[in-house]
């Protein structure tokens, strides 16, 4: 069954309805968020609501007798104000299937008025009699219902999607990364005090996936917290590792071999909806992932003995790291890092483009976890006064700077092809004035793969990827930008920065 993303919302008279119904549907595997908590201190109510419905597909919205209305002179017995004008919210955010309400059994019988443009909806309900200690039980038919008609909207998506893809037999359809990488990105952007996370060997590389988010939390003063647990020796001395610590997070590491009964990722424990977890009871490797990364649970309770079993570390050093512009002037030797760029001796400058002018390669995918980065990447941009894509760079613990590449264009028979940053450019088809990109030109090696047109280029389902052996022509070819970028000076000296 496929996790839904559902937003709970209530009156404050019906919290303790709301925190049933937000148990029940954690118990049920659901990703849930209640009203109490989804708005920051001190943010403004209506765009903070906006950027949760946003976030999230499915609401309940409990309706209760909370207020009494006066219309012509007769009073009728309602739900909040707030309530039904968040239940609307939601409703033009995320359409008409996405929005569900779930009131007492006696609420239309014992006076409840129901505003008559909603007149025609079904009402989930629940019995108002039960006492308090078995509300859980009192909501969970109802829950259950609601569940069943999100799921076949999920299972009517997916099928929408596996047939709009069936004809390119290129593409696979998983679940787990794409999924997990949301999950992670989710995690590390909304935590409001501090992140742990708990990894093994294979699991570090996720960070070059989730860097900006890594980053988009320290910047924001989230502590983040890594247990790394190598498999063997040969594991210890770890690239990955040693950048969460220059990004000014908190590392321990352990002696190889003790890996953890439970790999996983804890989202911020000083909030309610800690149930945000992903666990997994198997050992980790690429080959059993897609069986067990799901195996999991998400009861409060058990999160909570999980974490305490976990050491906490004492706080080594709250450096934050900082976003800085970067001269053109370094820029032929920067991109000089990676081989292929440097054989051609190719010439490199920062131009605006127009994406109308540029060309995707027919081998990239545009996946959802890239999305929700670049909208954080936005925000840190926006927060330093920087322009979409200039040439950047996080200023490390260490003083070393670490490229945020900007789409990276070549110049093929006068055409601007993709290189790097297909998903950023794809964002930004509707900008008339221009995207900075970096101008490769005198490239003589041809691209990995024949390009296409925007107009084929859509998002791909959730954990799609690619299906296709790369030859060794292809491989000859492979860019590999951003790992050569990425490859800071001080790697050979890590121990120094333990």
């Amino acid at each position: 069954m496929t996790k839904p993303r559902i937003f709970i919302g209530s009156s404050r008279e019906q919290l303790v309805t709301a925190h049933a119904v937000n148990q029940y549907l954690n118990n049920t595997y659901a990703f849930t968020t209640l009203w109490d908590n989804s708005v920051p201190p001190g943010d403004y109510v209506l765009p903070a609501l906006y950027k949760v419905f946003n976030d999230y597909d499915y609401g309940i919205f409990i309706f209760s007798k909370d207020d009494i209305l006066n219309i012509r002179g007769e009073a009728f017995k309602t739900t909040r104000d707030n309530v039904l004008f968040e239940f609307g919210m939601f409703l033009g955010v995320n359409g008409l299937n996405n929005a569900f309400i779930l009131c007492p059994d006696d609420y239309s019988s014992s006076g409840g008025r129901i505003p008559s443009d909603l007149f025609g909806l079904t009402l989930a309900t629940f019995d108002s009699k039960r006492p308090k200690n078995e509300l859980i039980d009192a909501v969970s038919s109802s829950c259950q219902t609601i569940l069943s008609k999100i799921q076949e909207e999920i299972e009517q998506k997916k099928s929408e999607s596996n047939a709009l893809i069936s004809g390119d037999r290129t593409y696979d359809i998983i679940t787990y990364e794409g999924e997990l990488l949301a999950r992670i990105v989710e995690i590390l952007s909304s935590a409001q005090k501090k992140v742990v996370f708990v990894l093994t060997k294979d699991e570090r590389h996720f960070l070059f996936d989730t860097i900006i988010s890594v980053l988009y939390a320290r910047i924001r003063g989230v502590e983040i917290q890594v247990h790394y647990y190598p498999i063997t020796e040969n594991y210890k001395t770890s690239y990955s590792i040693e950048l969460f610590r220059q990004l000014g997070c908190n590392v321990k590491e352990y002696e190889e071999g003790i890996e953890p009964e439970n790999v996983i990722y804890l989202g911020d424990p000083e909030l309610n909806d800690f149930s945000r977890l992903i666990i997994k009871q198997q050992r980790y490797s690429r080959k059993n992932i897609l069986g067990y990364f799901y195996k999991g649970v998400s009861h409060s309770h058990i999160i909570h003995s999980i974490y305490e079993k976990i050491e906490d570390i004492k706080e080594i050093d709250a450096y934050t790291p900082k976003i800085v512009e970067i001269g053109e002037g370094k820029l032929a030797e920067i991109m000089n890092e990676v081989p292929l760029y440097l054989q051609n001796n190719c010439k490199f400058s920062m131009e605006k483009v127009l994406v109308s002018e540029t060309y995707p390669l027919s081998t990239n995918l545009i996946r959802e976890h890239k999305i929700n980065q670049i909208d954080l990447l936005n925000k840190l941009y926006s927060k330093f006064d920087f322009e979409l894509y200039q040439l950047t760079a996080i200023v490390l613990k260490n003083g070393e700077q670490h490229l945020i590449v900007p789409p990276v264009l070549e110049v093929h028979d006068n055409k601007y092809i993709i290189a790097e940053g297909h998903t950023r450019l794809f964002l930004q088809q509707s900008n008339n004035e221009g995207v900075w990109c970096i101008v490769i030109r005198g490239m003589k090696t041809a691209p990995i793969s024949p390009t296409t047109t925007w107009s084929k280029v859509e998002i791909a389902p959730m954990g799609a990827i690619r299906n296709f052996k790369p030859n060794q022509d292809y491989m000859s070819r492979l860019r590999k930008i951003e790992k050569y970028l990425h490859k800071g000076h001080w790697y050979e000296e890590i121990k120094k920065f333990k």
